[in-house]
């Protein structure tokens, strides 16, 4: 994740990907609004066409959601192929408890194991949040092996390639592969959640996983691409369908990112990964401009919070601008690099998309520091060739801090919702500073991410009384109350699309940012989802 104070502790990773995928059909054109709504260029407020197609959920919706990461232990299962979300193989041993034996697994160029050496075994586990939808599962395969599964699941029926489990959610399912044919290996293993054993190659995506996303405008794509940090630099090195999982440190395949933002109509929000050459970056532009719904726009933005210090692109921009003489200062010469490799990548998009009009144009900086927006947008006349200015305001961070972890964690919770008050009316001047910054310049202002930032920082993390707290406060009304203020201020500064962070995990030490604990949460009990939506429904797009 990304954030104004941390920056990333919360890298998470998770995902597979089938034999054949059947991409599904692009909603129709007439459905889609020709005037594409979310570019933030566009002074239309259309939101849909004068025909009788049904409008989409997200019609005129002004704010958008950064997707969780897909890894084995989130409470959230994006796809109805559970096996996308598996980790990576560990090798272990047919019999033996050692959990990892740090032996090396015969493994093909998709992540499948080709052959086991005598006596060993490669597992992995899948839902091992514990939250997901119990029933009967099918694991399906090609090749020719043998597996011992374990926890969650029994194993009632085995046929050749298919085998049925009946799973009670606990501890998440525990898989060993335990023979495997060298001449015929087992490979392409699709664990089929109950009910979608026809549809699960041509219509991936969990119904229930689409159905609360289906409000939001736009998807930030940052966590699906594990963008922080991202070791990924040439197209080759990229995740693919034919992966074994989408758990990799590579991310979820880009078509799947693209197909899922045709399948809501949510026009998507790529971050290019801080390492990518320009071969890489057209190949991924062309991409999207193939197989993206014509009637959507594309976000881009390079990497994420490369002003943020505790990033390794933070880092990585800094040695290229001091080694490129674009300062002698280290924090300029990071953002000045970001801003010039920005339009480098922007022009490359511009390239393969035939202009800009269905591209959004993305330079991010520090909300609480105008300044990184200034030098960014400015070095070289950067914002000529950039179409918004995008932030991310987020409110209470300040609470956390080491030095007051005691006086906060025994505060009330009227005290702490006392204070949130003041810390909304903070973040709201800090977003018409970055408004005024953005607007001398003729760039829409967005929000990459934001919300509350209640979470323990440096010596604080860990503090049990004050992540009670946060936590508790984070399921309070109260907290629906301050989110609708603080929405009403973005608003109120000129903001135009807010990208909240973000969908769905279970809360912890390093924060409670998640609008939804689990996917398959009481919308009664997650305040601030329901202030979101509740916004989408009232205030429709302004701008």
């Amino acid at each position: 994740m990304g954030n104004e104070i941390l920056g990333n502790w919360m890298v998470l990773t998770g995902l597979l990907a089938l034999l054949t995928l059947g991409c599904a059909d692009p909603p129709d054109d007439d459905a889609a609004d020709d005037d594409a709504d979310d570019d933030a260029n566009d002074d239309d407020d259309d939101t849909g066409d004068d025909d009788d197609t049904q409008p989409w959920p997200n019609d005129g919706s002004p704010l958008g959601m950064n997707l969780s990461g897909v890894n084995s232990w989130m409470t959230q299962w994006a796809f109805v192929d559970g096996f996308r979300q598996s980790r990576d193989w560990i090798p272990q041993e047919v019999e033996g408890w050692t959990w990892d034996t740090g032996e090396p697994i015969d493994l093909d160029e998709n992540g499948w194991v080709q052959s086991l050496a005598e006596g060993q075994a490669a597992g992995t586990l899948i839902f091992d949040g514990g939250v997901y939808p119990a029933g009967e599962y099918l694991l399906l395969h090609e090749g020719t092996g043998a597996f011992d599964i374990q926890w969650d699941a029994t194993v009632t029926a085995t046929e050749p390639g298919r085998l049925t489990l009946d799973v009670t959610p606990d501890e998440g399912i525990y898989l060993k592969l335990i023979d495997t044919d060298q001449a015929d290996p087992v490979r392409d293993i699709r664990l089929v959640m109950p009910g979608f054993e026809g549809s699960c190659e041509d219509e991936p995506f969990h119904p229930l996983f689409l159905e609360r996303l289906e409000t939001f405008a736009a998807l930030r794509f940052m966590d699906w691409a594990e963008t922080n940090g991202s070791p990924v630099s040439s197209w080759e090195d990229r995740a693919t369908l034919a992966d074994a999982n989408q758990s990799g440190d590579e991310g979820v395949a880009p078509e799947l990112m693209i197909e899922l933002a045709n399948t809501l109509h949510a026009d998507p929000w790529f971050c290019v990964p801080h390492l990518a050459d320009d071969e890489y970056v057209t190949q991924l532009a062309t991409l999207v401009h193939d197989q993206l719904d014509p009637g959507l726009v594309a976000y881009v933005e390079y990497s994420n919070e490369v002003w943020n210090g505790l990033f390794e692109q933070a880092a990585y921009a800094q040695q290229e601008g001091l080694a490129q003489g674009l300062s002698g200062d280290a924090t300029e010469a990071r953002l000045r690099y970001y801003s010039q490799r920005s339009v480098e990548i922007f022009a490359l998009w511009e390239q393969a998309f035939g202009g800009t009009e269905r591209l959004v144009r993305v330079l991010a900086s520090q909300s609480a520091n105008p300044w990184t927006a200034e030098t960014v947008l400015d070095w070289n006349d950067a914002y000529l060739h950039a179409d918004a200015l995008a932030i991310a305001p987020y409110f209470g961070g300040y609470l956390g801090d080491s030095g007051t972890q005691h006086d906060v964690a025994a505060w009330s919770l009227d005290e702490l919702f006392a204070e949130l008050e003041l810390a909304v009316a903070d973040s709201v001047a800090d977003m018409e500073a970055n408004a005024a910054v953005a607007d001398e310049r003729g760039l829409a202002l967005l929000a990459y991410e934001g919300g509350q930032h209640l979470v323990g920082v440096g010596e604080a993390q860990g503090n049990e009384a004050l992540e009670q707290l946060f936590h508790d406060a984070n399921r309070d009304p109260r907290m629906g109350e301050r989110y609708r203020t603080y929405l009403d201020g973005w608003k109120e500064a000129d903001g135009q699309l807010f990208a909240a962070f973000n969908y769905c995990g279970r809360w912890s030490q390093y924060g409670s940012f998640s609008a939804l604990e689990t996917q398959d949460q009481d919308l009664q009990d997650a305040p601030k989802y329901e202030a979101m939506t509740t916004f989408i429904q009232e205030e429709p797009r302004w701008w």
